[in-house]
């Protein structure tokens, strides 16, 4: 596979990825797609050459919630790459896939979580973002509550594999309703290879299916139920996913096209603007990809310019610092005392003090920037993208 410089170098001048350092680890994650974040540009094979940039892109796509030991540099949890919808990409086109053989499973609608061991030696549960999440803490306590569960997990990553799990619940719900906590086992994935590997022994695991992946829409039909993931046959690791109509109706991403163009903006900061692309007739396409790249880079922007607004505060403000503040996860000096710093951020930067606030405060202040952007997007887009379509009731 490779190590964390080669993952780093990867991901040099690539803003749409996220790495964090924390309790001994380095996990990376993508927030945004865009055209080339997981494939090989021109610029970036100009740069680096061919062969380096198509392994970068690889790389890349490796790059959801991928853990390192920030000591040694060595990955001690791979769990599943960036797969794409049937249609959503020139590689995952129905026509070039339909001959293929294809084991089918059925795509659960939670969360992913994939199980490792930490430097420390304990065994650890993560989302694609942190082993803190509720949610990781919640399939972390049901795995070693379930002996069965624990002692499995625990031989397969003695084997050099990480165990991959769907934890779903009632109140970790997306659209589909699951009337109890459950740890859904997945797949396995081969830490120094990266081939996968289904491991038996798991009281609960995710339903599989015998019809051929060319019949697939056929099947699409079920209600109460996401889709499909298909793993293809061959050398080449493919995996696609094929969602149910009902899903993406339920995510209101087909009726938002028929309401003002504002909300296919909510469209994309919900993260269901990969689902509904595919689906979309050509005449849509186009547009729908503009204002897919539009929002993400929009909020991109808005992160960057939060983030550097953020360290002028800092270095404005050189009055007390308090050495028993709180640290930033991502700075080793400390935070300028609140007073000084409120004062500071409420002259200055009024507009942008809960933002700032928020950082301040070690929180994520994503969801207030989007709700923001969303504000200038219904004055911006306030009439139906396509108006001639008619809208039933």
């Amino acid at each position: 596979m490779f190590k964390l410089d080669e993952a780093l170098n990867a991901l040099k001048g690539r803003d749409e990825f996220v790495v964090k350092y924390h309790d001994g680890l380095v996990c990376m994650d993508y927030i945004l797609c865009f055209p080339g974040t997981f494939e090989v540009s021109e610029i970036e094979i100009a740069e680096r050459g061919e062969v380096q940039a198509m392994r970068n892109a690889w790389i890349r796509r490796n790059c959801r919630g991928m853990t390192f030991d920030e000591t040694t540099g060595e990955i001690v949890s791979l769990p599943l790459h960036k797969f794409f919808n049937v249609d959503q990409t020139a590689e995952t086109q129905f026509e070039k896939l339909a001959s293929r053989n294809a084991k089918i499973y059925e795509k659960l609608d939670g969360s992913m979580i994939h199980f490792f061991i930490h430097p420390r030696n304990h065994l650890t549960a993560a989302t694609c973002r942190s082993t803190l999440t509720p949610q990781a803490q919640e399939a972390l306590a049901m795995a070693n509550q379930n002996a069965v569960v624990r002692e499995r997990i625990l031989e397969i990553l003695a084997e050099g594999f990480t165990p991959v799990f769907e934890f779903v619940a009632a109140h970790n719900q997306v659209v589909v309703q699951y009337p109890r906590p459950r740890l859904v086992y997945l797949i396995s994935r081969n830490r120094y290879s990266g081939s996968y590997k289904f491991h038996d022994g798991f009281p609960d695991r995710a339903s599989s299916f015998e019809f051929h992946f060319k019949d697939i829409r056929d099947y699409l039909y079920k209600q109460e139920f996401e889709g499909y993931v298909c793993h293809l046959d061959g050398d080449d690791g493919m995996m696609v996913k094929a969602k149910t109509p009902w899903y993406l109706e339920r995510h209101r991403a087909v009726d938002a096209i028929m309401r003002p163009a504002y909300k296919l903006y909510q469209v994309v900061f919900d993260g269901i603007m990969d689902d509904l692309l595919p689906t979309a007739s050509e005449r849509f396409k186009p547009r729908l990809t503009t204002i897919y790249e539009e929002a993400q880079r929009d909020l991109l922007n808005e992160k960057l310019r939060i983030e550097a607004l953020f360290e002028d505060c800092l270095v404005a403000v050189k009055g007390s610092y308090a050495d028993a503040d709180l640290v930033l996860p991502a700075r080793k000096d400390c935070k300028p005392l609140r007073k000084e710093f409120v004062q500071y951020v409420q002259q200055h930067y009024k507009p942008d003090f809960p933002l700032l606030m928020a950082i301040y405060a070690g929180n994520d202040p994503t969801a207030n920037m989007k709700e923001r952007l969303m504000e200038g997007y219904k004055v911006k887009y306030p009439n139906r993208l396509f108006a001639e379509m008619d809208v039933s009731t």
